[in-house]
């Protein structure tokens, strides 16, 4: 089978967790013996070790002339049989091709939102962000819906995703909850001999990403002053208000630990020892890897309601309640109950196998190969 996959950038040596998700879905369909085509359109790509096509260009014409040049592309490719688009910006090329191919799938993988979803937001020109917004929301309910219906078949990484989708609009009654692509069978195998970061005799909370008002870092810190003084924070990652977040935090010396940005590697220490993880996130987060990397360490998980971070630790954690530091110091105490905790790990452990690769990308392309012989009937 003939595969063209279509994203706006592929760097798996650099880039963040959608190129490794992509790099991990390439990698499965090469082993299942598929031809391989990528094509990208905003950067080159770090140097790629995989037998497969790779189309690059730097794409400056805008958005628009984007979706029509990428689905004349596709057009002008009468060999595949399926066309992947990888990421959401690229929706509506897929629609527009799609419209008009009926020989060829025409398939979406979706992990994030549009803009026009209005969950993207800055800090710094609350007014310029609006407009943004604005014109993606008209663009995408004007004509971006219509186009869409184009696709024959949209995947989405997790189920809470695939619910605004709907809610926005989209065509979503064929669509599949395909979890991000994750190596986790090797983090199960190494996390247990890693060191120690952190210092003996205390209980510590870890929280991973980016220093921002979305993501509720600053929701750790005021749940911190509620819970007993041998609990400490530990945050890695930087970001916007890493600069408020010290502040507040000086008022508990000794009690919060900042690391600045880790690597992927890196982050597998603080996992394997942290007592327990958060993910405060005021927005609704689409999956949440570094919630699966965490369990598979053994680490069990606070998530806020309702996001796909919760429907990612299923068993293996806690949910709390959005924008609530009292709730989440609440769970706080009840996971780090000696009882609780042993039970959630293992939970954890054992929610996290789910989401490894060998099982996600079998199911995936067991659904792709059904989906072309349907077709072809």
């Amino acid at each position: 089978m003939k595969i063209h996959i279509y994203a706006l950038r592929f760097k798996p040596k650099t880039g963040g967790g959608a190129h490794r998700t992509l790099d991990l879905m390439i990698r499965a369909m090469l082993a299942r013996g598929y031809d391989v085509t990528l094509s990208t359109f905003l950067s080159g790509s770090d140097e790629i070790d995989m037998p497969m096509k790779l189309e690059q260009e730097i794409f400056t014409r805008g958005f628009l002339p984007l979706q029509f040049h990428v689905a004349r592309l596709m057009a002008k490719d009468s060999e595949s049989d399926i066309h992947l688009i990888a990421s959401p910006t690229l929706i509506w090329a897929a629609g527009i091709f799609g419209r008009k191919n009926r020989r060829a799938l025409v398939l979406a993988y979706i992990n994030t939102f549009t803009i026009g979803m209005g969950y993207f937001k800055t800090q710094t020109n609350v007014l310029k962000n609006r407009l943004h917004i604005a014109r993606w929301w008209l663009w995408e309910h004007t004509l971006g819906l219509y186009l869409a219906r184009g696709i024959d078949r949209m995947y989405f990484d997790s189920p809470v995703l695939q619910a605004l989708y709907a809610r926005a609009g989209y065509k979503t009654h064929d669509s599949v909850v395909t979890p991000e692509f994750m190596d986790l069978t090797s983090i199960l195998r190494s996390s247990a001999a890693l060191p120690n970061p952190y210092e003996s005799g205390l209980r510590n909370i870890l929280y991973v990403g980016r220093l921002e008002h979305g993501k509720g870092a600053d929701l750790i810190l005021d749940a911190l002053v509620q819970v007993p003084e041998d609990i400490h924070a530990h945050i890695v990652g930087a970001g916007a208000e890493e600069s408020a977040l010290r502040q507040k935090a000086a008022h508990m010396p000794g009690r919060v630990h900042f690391h600045g940005w880790k690597s992927g590697s890196e982050l597998l220490s603080f996992y394997a020892h942290a007592n327990v993880f958060l993910q405060p996130v005021r927005w609704p987060e689409p999956f949440g890897r570094t919630v699966a990397e965490a369990m598979a360490c053994g680490c069990p998980v606070i998530a806020t309601e309702n996001t796909g971070s919760a429907w990612v630790a299923g068993e293996g954690g806690l949910t709390m309640k959005k924008n609530d530091a009292a709730d989440l110091a609440a769970k706080i105490k009840e996971a780090l109950g000696s009882d609780r905790h042993a039970a959630l790990a293992r939970a954890a452990i054992e929610r996290a196998r789910v989401f490894d690769v060998a099982n996600v990308a079998r199911d995936f392309l067991d659904d792709l190969e059904r989906f072309a012989k349907a077709r072809a009937l």
